[in-house]
């Protein structure tokens, strides 16, 4: 009897199905658009989904720009229309798909759902999707050398069943972050205007009005002396006269500290900035 029992352990084990490489502590080295995705094995599907979209937040026509040795705050977006959950892997590489880790990855606290894995970022758990959408925050260092880095991530979204059916994923169109001097937002290749300020100086909140297209997309970012975006959202204007309040902190939530601060709402190829000084 005994040995008919390990005669039958044997032949079960032998039948068992391919090991399920998904999980739900995240892996790395699967962001750039070379790479297996999300799709290695039979972990979420072999091909990436339309269904899932992908973005950076702070991203202007596919490119950010920091000031050498800055550190700046970035939001991973993951959307899907009705997944619980999602997870990502983000990198940022010396060449467009490369391996060669630029800059220093790591999350934005706590609650950014992210941990550092070989120089790069995954999630350390699913994060719940509201809204339709995950955000991811992390915060980047940049090299201290002035040049072009890529930021590549893939994001998953699951059902939340316990098995790799159901799940779709997709990757990010690989971002421009460039390394310069100048400031971070690229004006020059913009039609300028003067977004209006007050108060001059704030202790607090600081009110942004500019004149724009109702219903059109925009982007309101918000820059400390060295060039680093502090502050980023996307937005809608209902009405041809957009208001913006900026509460005074940063997109991790802390108070900005005292000093001058380059506003600039950017709406297709206008850029309106101006000035906003912050006294604690």
């Amino acid at each position: 009897m005994h040995r008919l029992f390990c005669t039958l352990l044997v032949l079960s084990l032998l039948f068992l199905p391919a090991t399920v490489m998904a999980s739900s502590s995240g892996v790395t080295q699967r962001s750039t658009l070379t790479s297996a995705g999300c799709g290695t094995g039979t972990c979420h599907g072999a091909q990436p989904s339309s269904a899932v979209s992908v973005r950076l937040a702070q991203a202007v026509e596919g490119r950010v720009t920091v000031a050498p040795g800055s550190t700046t705050t970035l939001t991973v977006v993951v959307s899907h229309a009705s997944q619980k959950a999602a997870g990502v892997n983000i990198s940022v590489a010396t060449a467009l798909n490369g391996n060669m880790a630029a800059g220093t990855l790591a999350p934005a606290g706590l609650g950014s759902g992210l941990r550092a894995s070989q120089g790069q970022l995954t999630h350390s758990f699913p994060k719940t999707m509201a809204n339709g959408e995950a955000r991811f925050e992390f915060t980047w260092k940049a090299p201290s050398e002035e040049g072009t880095y890529f930021l590549h991530a893939v994001g998953n979204t699951v059902n939340s069943n316990g098995v790799p059916s159901g799940d779709f994923w997709a990757w990010l169109e690989p971002i421009e972050i460039v390394v310069s001097g100048t400031n971070s937002v690229n004006e020059a290749a913009f039609v300028h205007g003067a977004a209006q300020i007050a108060p001059l100086p704030a202790h607090g909140e600081v009110t942004i009005s500019v004149p724009v297209t109702a219903g059109e997309p925009l982007s309101v970012q918000i820059m400390d002396a060295t060039g680093s975006v502090v502050r980023s959202e996307q937005t809608r204007s209902n009405t041809d006269h957009f208001v913006y309040v900026w509460d005074g902190r940063t997109s991790s939530g802390e108070a900005a500290p005292s000093g001058t601060y380059t506003v600039a709402v950017i709406n297709g190829r206008r850029i309106q900035t101006g000035r906003a000084v912050i006294m604690r």
